[in-house]
């Protein structure tokens, strides 16, 4: 229960079973809101816009069905903003937690110092918080034109690293807040062990995409500026590849090809990269048992962080 007594929680169904509809229904009230998507494009992000149109509040946390929220979170959140009216945004921290909230003390927020720091992370695909960690004004979050609804994976980063883009002096990164969320880890030992679906693969390509893009539309900046996003973006190209190398089951798309030629064509990765990423894949993806025997994976990885 939260101790701010003004709230409203509002759930978008993105077209479920029938009598997973009809049991929404029955949770609203004055406080719950229960919608369901109409119309396409279908996804987190069409949902999420949705829920934020039909807000009635000042204020938006988005709040993923595994993750939680502590009793005291959205009263400091609304405080701080109330209290601090010149930021937009205020991120706060989140604990990790895996059967039960406060079974683990890490946290989640990689606390970075700046709005700088955390922009650059995110291009790097390096995410410095998750999206419950943020707590945004309404208006704010429109004029920024909501989540990419074209976008169904790393949908949520891409509309952080927009956010700190185009308007970094009204976020607030309250790295000495107390957590107030907890964000649900896999248990011990399973972390970063499952394959990576080619749609999640995907995602992180768009997401390369869309925010070279939003960089050179972005207002203000300077050729330095510009550079060093661009070798950010070049840091998230190496992430995707290491991916189909360090999780077992992981492939690259067949759209990679394509999205490397993008790379190319926009100085964002160089030639030698190309060459290097493209021909270490294919050594692999042939499922050559050499390779395999003397469990080269690793070392191929790190010849492509290396040398790219």
């Amino acid at each position: 229960m939260q101790s701010l007594e003004d709230w409203e929680i509002i759930i978008v169904d993105d077209i479920s079973k029938e009598n997973e509809w009809q049991h929404l229904k029955t949770l609203e009230n004055n406080n719950i809101k229960v919608f369901q998507r109409a119309e396409l494009p279908k996804g987190p992000s069409a949902c999420r816009n949705i829920g934020v149109e039909k807000s009635t509040g000042k204020y938006i946390v988005f709040l993923d069905s595994d993750d939680q929220l502590a009793d005291h979170c959205l009263q400091q959140r609304v405080d701080f903003m109330e209290a601090n009216p010149a930021f937009k945004m205020g991120i706060f921290n989140m604990l990790k937690f895996e059967a039960k909230p406060g079974d683990r003390k890490d946290l989640f927020n990689q606390q970075f110092n700046s709005t700088e720091d955390n922009l650059r992370n995110f291009l790097r695909l390096n995410i410095p918080f998750q999206l419950t960690a943020a707590i945004w004004e309404k208006s704010f979050l429109q004029n920024l034109g909501g989540f990419n609804e074209n976008m169904t994976y790393a949908e949520d980063p891409e509309l952080h690293a927009r956010a700190f883009l185009k308007a970094r002096d009204e976020i607030k990164v309250l790295n000495d807040s107390r957590p107030d969320a907890f964000y649900k880890m896999p248990s011990a030992g399973h972390e970063n062990t499952s394959p990576i679906s080619d749609n999640s693969m995907r995602g992180r390509m768009d997401f390369v995409k869309h925010m070279h893009k939003a960089i050179l539309a972005a207002k203000g900046l300077t050729t330095t500026q510009i550079k060093n996003y661009k070798d950010d973006l070049s840091k998230a190209y190496k992430n995707i590849v290491s991916l189909s190398f360090n999780n077992s089951g992981t492939r690259l798309p067949k759209e990679f090809k394509k999205f490397s030629a993008y790379c190319y064509e926009h100085k964002i990765i160089n030639r030698g990269q190309i060459v290097l990423s493209t021909a270490i894949i294919r050594v692999w993806e042939r499922e050559n048992s050499f390779l395999k025997f003397f469990h080269l994976k690793g070392l191929l990885s790190k010849l492509f962080l290396k040398l790219g």
